[in-house]
């Protein structure tokens, strides 16, 4: 379960940047500001599966238990993942 939710929101974030970048004006060059939003997208991916999987990886509260329980803290992080996404997105969209 929690894979499949992990890769909906990678897919959607890619689907979000694949839209931005379709809509981009292609004969205006890149802004700092479309850079960072990239990036910022890929780290929110990031710590989105880092937090989600925070307990298979050896860094979660729940490590050794028979199988993977995902918390409140775990739930925080991936939130706060979802959050750095979508701001990403923002910095990175057309005006």
């Amino acid at each position: 379960q929690i894979t499949v939710f992990l890769l909906g929101i990678s897919t959607m974030a890619l689907g979000a940047y694949l839209y931005a970048y379709a809509t981009r004006h292609r004969a205006m060059p890149r802004r700092l500001r479309e850079d960072v939003g990239v990036r910022l997208m890929a780290t929110g991916v990031v710590i989105a599966w880092a937090c989600g999987y925070a307990d298979v990886l050896g860094i979660g509260s729940h490590f050794g238990a028979e199988r993977p329980l995902f918390g409140a803290l775990q739930a925080g992080g991936v939130t706060l993942g979802v959050f750095i996404i979508i701001f990403g997105i923002f910095l990175y969209a057309p005006r």
